[in-house]
């Protein structure tokens, strides 16, 4: 069992560590995160700390994790101002904090939050699951390096990277349930106006590209502005109600290709794969979760 365990955490690092050199994007689940914590649990343990932090708010599901697997309380900054919280039902000082968070390039989240928790009085420890490959130095422990292209599952939402990212709309951007096989063209323009929001990024989104006709263009643009999505360039299909079938994947390809994207966010699988394939771009898929890169 111990030489099955090895096996596979070589298996991992020589995976990221492929991804790295050969300048493909690296994308992480939150699984990837959990695996990092329970691979790393003794190196961790042995750190020595009475609680976690996580810095607010990219190191909360790290630190939460770490929380869960050493029974070690979770805190805050308010919880820390008194240096005593609240553990099963009594109370514990705390003297020693492990700070974390997900991922480390500058390392300056780390310093800000460090200098807080030390002008407090603490004993400050500091761990990031990822760090950047030039920024290992910044923190007292890490658990994975990444390269310079890197994607996270939790993340990809609510901050974006210096590239130009493209999204598919229905199935990501708007719940498709109510649009996918609708036959009559006045009941799918209906359902369009009643479309409910699913992932809507915190970011300005530099291109939507969507199978939607260009004369359903009003509807659209009116869904997006009253959902607070805010975008640059908006690409519709010029086609015919009744000519699309069959072609929709081939007509991401060919708006796709035309743009110098660094990111596709699409909710097929299939037409995932298909654009990554003709275009070498990557393309994270939401239905499945997975990049195509």
């Amino acid at each position: 069992m111990l030489n099955n365990f090895f096996i596979g955490l070589n298996a991992k690092l020589v995976s990221y560590v492929d991804n790295m050199v050969k300048g493909r994007m690296q994308f992480f689940k939150i699984n990837d995160m959990v695996d990092l914590v329970k691979d790393n649990l003794i190196d961790i343990v042995d750190m020595g700390f009475d609680a976690v932090m996580g810095i607010p708010r990219s190191g909360v599901l790290p630190a939460s994790i770490i929380s869960l697997f050493t029974g070690k309380p979770l805190v805050t900054l308010y919880d820390l101002e008194d240096g005593v919280v609240s553990v099963s039902g009594y109370f514990k000082n705390v003297k020693n904090v492990l700070l974390v968070d997900d991922s480390v390039v500058s390392g300056s989240s780390f310093n800000n939050c460090k200098t807080m928790l030390v002008n407090m009085g603490f004993n400050v420890l500091t761990l990031s699951v990822f760090v950047h490959k030039n920024g290992f130095k910044k923190v007292d422990k890490y658990l994975s390096l990444t390269g310079d292209r890197v994607l996270y599952e939790w993340a990809f939402i609510k901050s974006r990277r210096n590239y130009l990212i493209g999204f598919d709309l229905d199935g990501v951007l708007c719940n498709d349930k109510d649009l996918v096989g609708v036959k009559d063209v006045d009941v799918y323009r209906e359902n369009l106006v009643y479309a409910k929001p699913f992932l809507i990024p915190q970011y300005r989104i530099d291109y939507i590209i969507t199978n939607r006709l260009e004369c359903f263009r009003n509807i659209t643009v009116d869904w997006l502005k009253k959902n607070n999505v805010s975008y640059r360039h908006l690409i519709m299909w010029d086609e015919r109600w009744d000519s699309r079938k069959g072609r929709y994947g081939i007509n991401k390809v060919n708006n796709v290709k035309k743009l110098k994207l660094g990111l596709f966010i699409e909710s097929n699988d299939n037409q995932a794969r298909m654009i990554n394939y003709h275009t070498n771009i990557p393309v994270l898929c939401i239905s499945s979760m997975r990049l195509y890169s």
